[in-house]
C-alpha cells in the first residue's frame, strides 16, 4: 500500500485533484559524465526536490503496469513523440541503456494549480532497451523498455550458501559453518533414524 500525505488523502477524498506523470533518467552524456533529465505530462518546467523537470504535453505515454500470477516482472514501456525536441535529446544525445529511471505520480490541487508533496513513487528500474522504430510512412515515436529494480530478486547467485561466500560479505559470520557436512548425514523426517 502507498502511503500518502493527509493532504493527498484529502484531495483524493474531495475528488479535487489532477493527476500528471513524472519520469527522471540518470543519463550519461556522451562522454560518460552525468546528465540526468526529468520530464513530465504538462506544459512548462517544475522543480520538485532539486530536480528540474521539464514539460512534454502529451508527447509521454506510460504503460500501465499490471500484476501477474506467475510472479514475473512485467516491464514498463514509455512511448514519447520522436517529432518533440526535448525527447530527442535525451535519446540522442545521452547513453541511457541500463541507467536508472524512476516514475512518480504527482498530484496537483487544481484551484491553484501547485503540487502536493511528495511525489508517489510508480516505477523504479532502469532503461533496458532504447528504441527509435523507423517505418516508411509510420509515426515517429521514441519507445523505452525499463526493467523493474525488483528483477535483481530473481537472478540466480551461486555464492548464496556457502561458508566462502558469507565470509567474505561478514568475516564474523558463522552461520554456515557446518553445512558442507550436514550434506553427507541422512535426514529421518517423520521417523526415528536407526
Amino acid at each position: 500500500m502507498r502511503s500518502l500525505s493527509t493532504a493527498q488523502m484529502q484531495a483524493l477524498a474531495d475528488r479535487v485533484v489532477v493527476r500528471r506523470m513524472f519520469i527522471w533518467c540518470d543519463a550519461l552524456d556522451l562522454d560518460g559524465n552525468p546528465d540526468p533529465a526529468g520530464f513530465w505530462d504538462d506544459v512548462g518546467t517544475i522543480e520538485y526536490d532539486g530536480r528540474v523537470y521539464h514539460g512534454s504535453g502529451t508527447v509521454i505515454s506510460i504503460e500501465t503496469l499490471s500484476a501477474t500470477s506467475d510472479f514475473s516482472i512485467p516491464r514498463l514501456k514509455i512511448t514519447a513523440s520522436g517529432l518533440e525536441l526535448s525527447t530527442n535529446e535525451l535519446v540522442r544525445s545521452r547513453r541511457l541503456a541500463q541507467r536508472p529511471i524512476s516514475v512518480s505520480v504527482g498530484l496537483f490541487a487544481p484551484a491553484n494549480r501547485a503540487l502536493i508533496p511528495p511525489l508517489i513513487p510508480y516505477f523504479e528500474g532502469v532503461v533496458d532497451d532504447p528504441d527509435i522504430p523507423t517505418a516508411a510512412g509510420g509515426k515517429s515515436q521514441i519507445i523505452l523498455t525499463c526493467e523493474s529494480a525488483s528483477r535483481a530478486l530473481t537472478i540466480k547467485r551461486t555464492e548464496t550458501r556457502s561458508k566462502s561466500s558469507l565470509s567474505q560479505r561478514t568475516a564474523g559470520d558463522r552461520f554456515y559453518d557446518y553445512t558442507a557436512g550436514q550434506r553427507e548425514k541422512t535426514i529421518y523426517f517423520g521417523r526415528k533414524g536407526p
